[in-house]
């Protein structure tokens, strides 16, 4: 059976009708661009035959569902680095070493190293550009919620109006 569309990240209901289906169409075109892969391009990327696009191709009707077990921790720092106070410093160093969809940022106290605050996102980035499309009020509320409830919306767009995903300053205002 087909999917009628992707749906958005968590099934969150965020967007209206028409830029569901607009995240739809991104995903199903980023999907159809992974399954191609970039033959031409890199050395050794050849196109997926085992990656489908669920919204053009049905699962058979005896496929297995399973679920799958993740611990999130970065595996490359828990195979390459001894003892978990130096993996945990090693991952909390830099979003560039942790698994895309559980990334956090880790906040010390200079005095004592104490951790002040930690910040997680699963969230695509993409996402909040659809967002951003779909109404700069609503991420500007969002922001508000879940950021710092003195975001205005000057704080998070570009000169041309466009979602800057880039934003300093917002959380120590």
């Amino acid at each position: 059976m087909k999917l009628e569309k992707f749906n958005s990240p968590g099934n969150l209901k965020e967007l209206n009708e028409e830029f569901a289906q607009y995240w739809s169409n991104y995903i199903s075109k980023q999907t159809d661009t992974s399954i191609n892969g970039y033959p031409d391009q890199r050395i050794n990327d050849d196109p997926r035959e085992m990656y489908i696009n669920q919204t053009k191709v049905g699962l058979d009707t005896d496929a297995v569902f399973k679920d799958i077990s993740w611990i999130a921790f970065p595996r490359n720092i828990l195979i390459s680095t001894i003892g978990d106070k130096a993996r945990w410093r090693k991952a909390d160093s830099t979003r560039d070493v942790q698994d895309e969809y559980c990334e956090w940022s880790v906040e010390r106290n200079p005095a004592n190293n104490k951790i002040t605050r930690v910040e997680f996102t699963c969230e695509d980035v993409f996402y909040w550009y659809h967002l951003w499309a779909q109404s700069p009020q609503l991420v500007t509320d969002l922001y508000k919620k879940h950021v710092n409830n003195t975001v205005v919306q000057e704080d998070l767009e570009n000169p041309d109006g466009s979602y800057n995903s880039k934003i300093n300053g917002i959380i120590t205002r």
